[in-house]
């Protein structure tokens, strides 16, 4: 059965109404306490590789171990994989649809959608029953995604995708964002090195997960003991007795001593001269920097063309000089909503950076 929660009600979940515009109503079908848990959202590319379901099936598989309930957008591609392994682990996950309960998105993945709910996992949008799935509702669905995690887990993602954009949430929300490296040649992993290039944290392991996370802990498999034999443990004593027995006399141990003590002095004097170095180059860098700086603020800026007509009304408005979202709305008379989603796009696409005081046009 389908319900839905406003956000004035008190049952409406607080990790959703914390985020910057939060929905007004969710809509759900399932287990609605799975909100209050902790939950890592896994996402990444629909055309996913072998390698990138693999890597999926185990994060989710430890993870459930853990017992960490797994969000994912319910999509083609790494989402389906996180939501299905979750399942066959018997762990807990969340769908979080662009379109309307009554009007599954993909298709494909409709009985995914029923197997969720007869598990008792959980299906989540701010779309009314029958609405369609629509280029800006998949960007909207996202801030959902990252806002009802402690964290997003991105396995694989290529360059300029709608997974950066989760990521973009994510940072904005205050959450953590994970990522899996790739090999700088893999065009599926493009996306995830830049995110880490830029500050995701690089992971390779569940365990550093955890270690993220002050409130959580990471329980270690039971390791299995190996038991020695009495003949090896008493040759071990016996070597141990041994070495304690070879005591040096006082004039080895001053020589000794000295040694080490010319040794720890000349590792100081290398980590001096090294830092001294570090500390002379950053500086030289940072003069370069700023005269860059100075000479760049001599030249006209230069905007890159957008030939996306979709984007234009609104990218014609931004220049060098920062503009807000509220100028850009009394310009142009579009909903906020529409507004967010073409500036996250042209913030994707390199046309556009966000700054204090707005957003400005990035040079040629």
């Amino acid at each position: 059965m389908i319900k839905q929660l406003k956000y004035s009600d008190h049952e409406f979940p607080q990790n959703l109404k914390k985020i910057p515009n939060p929905p007004k109503t969710i809509y759900y079908e399932g287990n609605i306490k799975l909100l209050n848990t902790p939950i890592i959202s896994i996402i990444g590319s629909r055309k996913c590789t072998k390698s990138g379901q693999a890597i999926t099936k185990k994060f989710a598989k430890e993870l459930v171990a853990q017992r960490i309930t797994i969000a994912s957008g319910m999509a083609i591609g790494i989402d389906a994989q996180a939501h299905l392994e979750t399942l066959k682990q018997g762990g807990k996950t969340i769908a979080v649809l662009p379109s309307g309960l009554l009007n599954i998105y993909p298709e494909e993945n409709k009985d995914l959608y029923k197997e969720i709910i007869k598990k008792d996992g959980l299906a989540i949008t701010e779309y009314p029953n029958e609405k369609q799935a629509e280029s800006k509702t998949f960007l909207e669905r996202n801030r959902i995604v990252s806002g009802i995690s402690i964290g997003i887990l991105i396995i694989e993602a290529m360059h300029r995708s709608g997974t950066s954009v989760t990521a973009k949430y994510a940072i904005e929300q205050g959450k953590k964002v994970f990522a899996i490296p790739h090999e700088i040649n893999n065009k599926n992993g493009k996306g995830t090195n830049e995110l880490i290039r830029k500050g995701a944290i690089l992971i390779t392991k569940t365990k550093e997960i955890f270690q993220e996370y002050e409130f959580l802990e990471y329980k270690e498999k039971a390791k299995k003991l190996i038991k020695l034999k009495n003949s090896k443990l008493e040759i071990s004593e016996k070597r141990r007795i041994k070495t304690l027995k070879k005591k040096k006399s006082p004039k080895q141990e001053n020589i000794k001593y000295q040694k080490l003590k010319n040794q720890e002095n000349k590792t100081k004097n290398k980590l001096e001269n090294q830092q001294n170095k570090i500390h002379k180059e950053q500086e030289k860098q940072k003069n370069k920097k700023y005269k860059n700086q100075k000479n760049q603020e001599h030249k006209k800026l230069e905007k890159k063309q957008c030939n996306n007509e979709e984007y234009k009304e609104i990218y014609n408005l931004i220049n060098e000089t920062p503009i807000t979202i509220d100028e850009i709305k009394e310009k142009t008379n579009k909903k906020i909503s529409e507004i967010n989603s073409i500036l996250f796009m042209l913030e994707i696409e390199d046309y556009i950076e966000k700054t204090q005081g707005g957003y400005k046009c990035k040079p040629k």
